[in-house]
């Protein structure tokens, strides 16, 4: 995990995707998370995160980030879906208001 603090996402990506097959269930939502946040390939990356979204604790990170990678691509539709199940978790969440506003504008 460090190596994603400090920016080295492949190497990140490398190592949580090693440790997946060595780890117990209750450690894997936390490898699919660095996996998420580490694939440089938006296809997979975004996979990542569909699969994130089934899990209560990482439910709004996943919609938000879904959010942002689907608005970045000017995949307005897809961005307003997301975008309105990340606010209606969190209502007071200023980044998914202004993607909200853009995708409606």
């Amino acid at each position: 995990m460090s190596q994603l603090f400090i920016g080295n996402k492949s190497k990140s990506n490398k190592m949580a995707q090693s440790l997946q097959n060595k780890l117990s269930p209750d450690f894997l939502e936390f490898s699919n998370l660095i996996l998420a946040e580490s694939e440089e390939d938006l296809d997979k990356k975004i996979q990542y995160f569909k699969e994130l979204i089934k899990l209560n604790d990482y439910n709004y990170f996943a919609t938000k980030k879904l959010a942002k990678i689907f608005y970045g691509l000017s995949r307005y539709e897809q961005s307003e879906h997301y975008a309105i199940l990340a606010f209606n978790k969190n209502k007071l969440d200023n980044e998914i208001l202004e993607i909200l506003i853009t995708c409606y504008a």
